[in-house]
């Protein structure tokens, strides 16, 4: 990709290569049979790609009124999320064509371990806010909201039997609630939380 970028090749092109080698990676480890959810390599490796800063720019944007704006940043962060889409289906048919079985329906498998799942939200949580260069002083509100987030859509959809799309909004919406309290509690824009 930063061959491409040297180039002055658009961004979506960049992001079209810099998703491949995750996906690659996720359909090599398919073929050499390694026990491994390769769904999960595939995002994990995708997750540094997301236009976090572009994202936030957009909506914030929208927020102080600058909707044209706002649109154009937006419009630039799908055409970014596309990019990423194209580069992984690009490897995904191939490795199709190389007889990986790959099983998408595997990622959505119910796991037993809710302390990992809650330490790695709040993991997760923590490297977005790294990723997209929060203050320090906001850093571990953002971590404790994941946690509580993935707390709630755990507690609501497997014991609770909820759908996933409800106990998804729930969590969202009390992450959303959560920063608001905290910016107002802190003076500050509630984007960083």
């Amino acid at each position: 990709a930063w061959l491409f970028a040297g180039r002055g090749l658009p961004e979506f092109y960049q992001f079209t290569v810099a998703a491949m080698p995750p996906a690659a990676i996720g359909v090599a480890l398919q073929l050499a049979h390694v026990d491994t959810n390769s769904s999960a390599v595939i995002t994990g490796g995708l997750f540094a790609l997301l236009p976090g800063r572009a994202l936030v720019a957009g909506v914030q944007d929208g927020l102080t009124g600058f909707y044209i704006t706002a649109s154009a940043r937006l419009l630039e962060v799908m055409y970014l999320f596309v990019g990423i889409i194209v580069g992984v289906l690009i490897v995904l048919y191939f490795g199709v064509k190389f007889g990986a079985a790959l099983n998408p329906d595997q990622a959505l498998s119910i796991s037993e371990r809710p302390l990992v799942q809650i330490a790695a939200a709040m993991l997760l949580s923590l490297t977005f806010a790294v990723l997209l260069q929060q203050e320090r002083s906001t850093v571990l509100a953002v971590t404790l909201n994941g946690g509580v987030a993935w707390s709630v859509y755990g507690a609501m959809h497997y014991p609770g039997g909820i759908s996933p799309v409800a106990s998804t909004a729930v969590a969202a919406g009390l992450v959303g609630l959560f920063g608001q309290l905290l910016s107002r509690y802190r003076f500050a824009s509630a984007l960083p939380y």
